[in-house]
């Protein structure tokens, strides 16, 4: 018979109760919180004899190095991009000389604290069950949040400042589209071996990331998380195009306005049709042309688009301004909501200052050619 082996453990190793109050906050992956949700989450939480009947006990990280908190304050600061202030560390309530730091279960944390309000109870008698880490790196610490988190499905868009994040503090650089694709991947590949995530799911999440904010807002108001990452791909696309002789076409600056026109088609078919399955239709075409347009080189797709394609964009686009304007002042200026009215007024202005830079842009490329200044 085999010798058993050394015994292998899962889930908790060192479990003890922690007041409420000395267990301190930083910015982590989950940024919003529904207040809905938070509601759901309290309701289902009931107060026996014993206390309240929480199932999963909170992560925290406990410090009892000064140098290893200042370690750990520094790479959180520098992950989440901001400017490290060793007075940070005094802002931090210390319980026995030690510190203690949440590393996940930040929700749950914000339900006890509701629960109690709601009951009148005295927050600061909450002892709280905790998982304890002790002096962990922050690389450590984000790692145990990410497995977490992701078991908790956050915010695709969340998410997506995560890996951004991820990217950033591991490769010291942002993201780039003209970025070798051999170099790329071998990125995705590491960051996705570290975060537990597949290597396309990476790769989306950064496209998403990249992609202006004011392109991002129309998330989940007209288009898709899939939507904005296949406009990503369009912007991409044309930023990595090349002539016979490997040189690049089209500038950063200039993709990222390809990709606008077109972004732009997107919203007014759907301000005009109301449905906004119209853009994914869209996009799915514009991507299925780009593969039939395209030239391989160097393993890389290469899209190929003529300064007269962009101004039948243009033109396109400019058509396509005052009917959705006209349909915007019709459903939003005769709505009794004042906010309601306030926000299609600035909507209509922002519409009609788009169309004067496409005027002005039109103008331009016509007298480059000698067009004697003629609009398309």
């Amino acid at each position: 018979m085999k010798a058993r082996g050394p015994e292998i453990r899962a889930g908790y190793t060192d479990v003890a109760y922690l007041p409420a109050t000395a267990i301190h906050d930083l910015q982590q992956i989950r940024e919003e919180y529904d207040p809905e949700k938070l509601q759901e989450l309290a309701d289902r939480i009931e107060l026996t004899d014993a206390g309240f009947d929480l199932v999963h006990p909170v992560t925290v990280a406990v410090f009892d190095d000064p140098a290893m908190i200042e370690q750990f304050l520094r790479d959180h600061a520098r992950f989440y991009q901001y400017e490290f202030d060793a007075a940070s560390l005094e802002q931090i309530p210390q319980m026995n000389g030690s510190w203690h730091i949440r590393v996940s279960g930040h929700r749950r944390g914000r339900v006890l604290l509701l629960k109690c309000q709601q009951l009148g109870l005295d927050a600061s008698q909450l002892q709280v069950a905790c998982t304890l880490q002790h002096n962990p790196t922050f690389d450590e610490a984000r790692h145990s949040q990410i497995v977490e988190n992701t078991s908790d499905h956050i915010k695709e868009s969340e998410d997506a400042r995560e890996v951004y994040r991820e990217y950033c503090y591991r490769f010291c650089e942002e993201p780039s589209i003209v970025l070798d694709r051999s170099v790329e991947l071998e990125r995705y590949k590491e960051i996705a071996a570290y975060m537990g995530y597949r290597v396309d799911k990476v790769e989306s999440r950064l496209l998403y990331a990249t992609m202006p904010a004011d392109i991002t807002q129309h998330h989940a108001k007209g288009l898709s998380y899939t939507n904005i990452v296949q406009l990503a791909k369009l912007r991409r696309a044309w930023g990595r195009q090349r002539d016979i002789d490997g040189n690049y076409i089209c500038t950063p600056e200039a993709a990222d306005y390809n990709m606008r026109v077109f972004f732009e088609q997107c919203l007014l078919r759907v301000l005009r049709t109301g449905r906004t399955a119209v853009a994914t239709t869209m996009l799915d075409a514009k991507l299925r042309e780009i593969k039939a347009e395209a030239t391989y080189m160097t393993g890389e797709l290469f899209v190929i688009d003529t300064m007269a394609e962009q101004r039948r964009s243009r033109r396109q686009v400019r058509r396509g301004i005052g009917e959705a304007a006209t349909l915007a002042l019709q459903a939003g200026l005769s709505s009794p909501d004042a906010e309601e009215r306030k926000a299609t007024a600035a909507q209509i202005q922002g519409l009609y200052a788009r169309l004067q830079q496409l005027t002005e842009a039109n103008r331009t490329y016509d007298e480059a050619e000698g067009a004697q200044g003629r609009l398309l």
